[in-house]
């Protein structure tokens, strides 16, 4: 595999159409840079272990995710850049015929997760921590949003956590019934680049020029020309056109991928608060990301 060629992970949701048009209109191969890009639809969970095991070499994944196995010393990759600027809006959702009423009902419940250690997870958890709940709540292990929605109407789980827009279509069949949302604190998706692709030779300057693709591919996207992004998001998505330009109207990407060390620190803090990091646990904002791309503000 050459270096300048590139494969890179995301959720099959909004959020990377920049992607997906950057690579039809010919973005990323004026930047001299060829990828494939893997919809993994397990999350940042699965993002994870595939670029720990070399199934990817970057991936767009939620920041509290990637954080947290960076600095439980769990993963082969580093952050690169941020990539979502603006902050995610998880619905909680439960079964069609389910008792739950209220996110307060939850209570000792069980959560449908996709992966430990993934967005659904650890967001459950601040969720819970949020409201004060004083049982322990339980887990299963669901794979991904099917099997997620699937859960909560066989009773193998009393409600989970996704993305609301993504969501959305299936709260508007009553597939499932939405009791409440929590915004992340944070920044809702970064880069993370594996150990191993940061290795290969000229990987600096290749990852660079990667990037550069990216953010033009954001920037192309932002400007919704004619209103053709909010459309296409409506088509690929199964959203209708009014959910797409809501949910585009709330979404910033980054311009130029700048980590920022408040919000770095700000998320292990919270992290730490909601016991998904231990309170002994040392990840200054220089060990979560990659020197040589990284910059830190």
């Amino acid at each position: 595999m050459s270096s300048s060629h590139f494969v890179v992970g995301g959720v099959p949701e909004h959020f990377n159409a920049p992607f997906h048009l950057g690579m039809k209109d010919g973005t990323f191969a004026r930047h001299g840079v060829t990828l494939d890009f893997v919809d993994c639809l397990g999350g940042t969970g699965e993002m994870t272990t595939k670029l720990n095991n070399g199934e990817l070499d970057v991936a767009v994944a939620l920041t509290e995710g990637l954080i947290a196995a960076i600095a439980k010393g769990e993963a082969r990759f580093k952050l690169a850049a941020e990539y979502c600027r603006s902050p995610l809006i998880w619905a909680v959702s439960t079964g069609a015929n389910s008792e739950v009423k209220s996110v307060a009902d939850l209570d000792g419940k069980t959560f449908g997760i996709s992966r430990f250690g993934s967005g659904s997870h650890i967001m459950a958890i601040v969720l819970a921590k949020n409201n004060g709940f004083v049982q322990d709540n339980h887990w299963r292990v669901l794979r991904n949003f099917q099997g997620l929605r699937d859960g909560v109407n066989t009773s193998e789980a009393d409600a989970f956590l996704w993305e609301k827009f993504t969501t959305k279509p299936f709260h508007d069949t009553r597939e499932v019934v939405k009791v409440g949302e929590i915004v992340t604190p944070w920044p809702a998706f970064m880069v993370a680049v594996s150990d191993a692709a940061l290795q290969r030779e000229g990987a600096t300057e290749k990852l660079a020029a990667l990037f550069r693709g990216i953010q033009e591919s954001c920037a192309n996207f932002a400007r919704n020309d004619d209103g053709a992004s909010v459309q296409y998001v409506a088509d690929k998505y199964g959203n209708t056109l009014d959910d797409a330009a809501k949910w585009f109207s709330a979404v910033e990407f980054s311009q130029d991928g700048a980590l920022s060390s408040a919000v770095l620190t700000n998320v292990v803090s919270i992290l730490k608060e909601a016991d998904v990091l231990t309170a002994d646990i040392h990840a200054p904002p220089q060990a979560l990301v990659a020197p040589a791309l990284a910059r830190i503000i």
